[in-house]
């Protein structure tokens, strides 16, 4: 069976997690830099799983979820999409601040805040 592609120019994860990164900037007006803690949350990373198995249906159920975005967040490094700034904090370059504008970014970024506001609710704040 054939992938699933979510971008013609970057793998899968680096969708995911471009667009995760997006829905952790933009809710109180736009920043650079964020914490790997705050891609980590229990919340969004149940919501990946969900979003990840349904979308991938041929797949088996991502069995390490943290693992793979914290491996997709080196790969973004190593491509210069993000610079990391020390104590588990990155700050998004040019050239990731340029692919959070494309269209595919945005769409899976509106389903994420869509799909995580949604679980909020069996959340604590802050979590």
């Amino acid at each position: 069976m054939k992938t699933l592609r979510l971008s013609r120019d970057l793998p899968n994860w680096e969708v995911l997690t471009l667009a995760l990164i997006r829905f952790i900037l933009t809710p109180h007006g736009f920043r650079k830099s964020f914490q790997r803690t705050e891609l980590m949350r229990q919340k969004n990373l149940d919501f990946l799983e969900m979003y990840t198995t349904e979308l991938f249906k041929h797949k088996y159920n991502p069995q390490a979820m943290e693992q793979t975005l914290q491996s997709t967040l080196q790969t973004m490094r190593d491509k210069g999409y993000v610079t990391f700034l020390g104590a588990e904090s990155y700050q998004l370059s040019p050239k990731g601040l340029q692919l959070l504008e494309k269209e595919e970014i945005r769409q899976v970024a509106n389903q994420l805040t869509i799909g995580i506001r949604a679980l909020e609710g069996g959340y604590p704040s802050g979590s």
